[in-house]
């Protein structure tokens, strides 16, 4: 690999560790089923998936750190495991047109319309944020110019909650996901 693609491969890692303070949710375009999935997903969760979706992850994280060069690999693994740290707390709530998400006491709020908004991570670093609910989940959208993440929650009558992960970026050699649980408190 010549010393461009260790330098794009590097920006790809820097974009995604824009990403590292985020890990759910979001909400809607049709109003009657915003609703329904907003009163269903409703609430304070806990992470409850435990060590095998945590091992689940890192392994989610090896197979795309596999197809890279080895001289990035260790970075790229690093990078991407403080990109998808995994949130101990989570709530959703609606406060007028927008969904509000606090992932770790940290709070993330769009509007329900799918319209993008300007956000910042835990590290200061700007996002746009958005928001959509699709076929009876929620699905919350973080991008920059290099990439971004995609949390899909969907909930369940049973207090479950379950977030499906996608990290993108046109710098890695493919998609990195993975699934996690919560419970309501």
């Amino acid at each position: 690999m010549t010393t461009n693609g260790h330098l794009r491969y590097a920006a790809a890692f820097a974009a995604l560790s824009l990403l590292g303070a985020f890990a759910p949710p979001a909400a809607a375009d049709a109003p009657g089923a915003t609703e329904t999935t907003q009163a269903r997903c409703d609430g304070e969760y806990r992470y409850s998936g435990g060590e095998a979706q945590r091992a689940a992850r890192d392994a989610a994280i090896d197979r795309v750190v596999s197809d890279m060069n080895f001289l990035v690999r260790g970075i790229a693994r690093s990078r991407l495991k403080k990109a998808t740290a995994i949130a101990s707390a989570m709530s959703i709530a609606r406060e007028g047109d927008q969904l509000v998400v606090s992932i770790d006491g940290r709070r993330y709020a769009a509007p329900l319309d799918g319209k993008g908004v300007e956000v910042q991570n835990a590290d200061g670093d700007k996002l746009t944020l958005t928001h959509r609910e699709k076929g009876g989940r929620i699905e919350q959208t973080f991008r920059s110019k290099d990439g971004g993440r995609k949390n899909g929650l969907r909930c369940d009558a049973e207090n479950k909650l379950e977030l499906n992960v996608t990290v993108f970026s046109p710098r890695l050699p493919h998609e990195l996901k993975y699934r996690l649980s919560y419970r309501r408190k």
